[in-house]
């Protein structure tokens, strides 16, 4: 996440001295710091327990961290760093309306699909006992971005104050975007909806939610037990953005080889299929 947005999503959730932030998809904590440097406690969770407990190690071999991004900026440190999602999480259930502001940037799914804790029912009965709890690192199953966004309404329509704001991404494309399959919740209101054009194949919306009502679990149940499929149609995103131009055939890579020597070149080796990305052609 680059600064400035980081900033105006901030910004969009109304963040002030004195709010609780949280965001569910921390990674090295850009949100955070400009959240913190508005005068905000924050605190931060990501799927990777590598990233908040590890991080990377710096050019000058220092170890680069979540709080070391903070320490660089003279900045309160994170009330705390934790290991979740927002699909199985170690929240209380009893704790609730205890964040203003809940802000993140969720897996498109673009380069690498989103992840959530536990394992496919397949391998459940397969899975070895833990025998290291201090290394070990808990599985994940694939995540599509409609039951991320479904989680991510209904832990923030429950953390949230009343008035207490959701901001969060969302990816978009021409082909698919269509304001009536933005995710919501009976407990939170859409107050803003903007554009970020990324490239000519796909764009992102900065979505902004408010939390107008207490939250009913039991109303949240039924909403979306009349709803109980979470699919949305930019699932598709890394096949929109990724796909691929007709495969070229072992004849056509053969003619091409031929021409390339008649015309006193070097032959190429192989013909590969051209990858369309990002709206230009590598």
């Amino acid at each position: 996440m680059d600064t400035e947005m980081a900033f105006v999503m901030c910004n969009h959730a109304g963040v002030r001295r004195g709010s609780l932030v949280l965001d569910p998809y921390a990674g090295t904590g850009s949100i955070l710091v400009a959240a913190a440097h508005s005068g905000a406690k924050v605190m931060g969770a990501d799927i990777d327990i590598k990233v908040i407990c590890a991080g990377k190690v710096g050019k000058r071999g220092e170890c680069l961290t979540v709080y070391s991004n903070f320490e660089q900026y003279g900045l309160p440190a994170p009330v705390d760093l934790i290991r979740m999602d927002a699909h199985r999480h170690p929240i209380r259930p009893d704790l609730t309306a205890i964040f203003h502001a809940i802000i993140g940037d969720p897996p498109y799914g673009v380069r690498a699909g989103g992840r959530k804790s536990g394992l496919p029912l397949a391998e459940v009965a397969q899975r070895s006992p833990i025998r290291d709890r201090d290394t070990y690192i808990p599985s994940t199953q694939p995540y599509t971005l409609g039951e991320c966004l479904r989680d991510l309404l209904d832990l923030s329509a429950r953390l949230l104050v009343v008035g207490g704001r959701l901001v969060y991404f969302l990816p978009a494309t021409p082909e698919t975007y269509d304001e009536a399959e933005i995710p919501q919740h009976p407990a939170l209101k859409l107050v803003a909806n903007s554009e970020q054009i990324l490239t000519s194949r796909y764009s992102r919306r900065l979505i902004t939610m408010e939390k107008v009502r207490p939250y009913d679990a039991a109303a949240a149940a039924a909403y979306y037990a009349a709803r109980p499929d979470p699919t949305m149609a930019i699932d598709r995103l890394h096949d929109i953005v990724y796909d691929h131009l007709p495969v070229v055939s072992a004849a056509a890579a053969t003619t091409a080889a031929v021409a390339g020597a008649d015309c006193g070149g070097d032959a190429p080796l192989s013909v590969k299929p051209r990858r369309r990305c990002r709206g230009k052609n590598f």
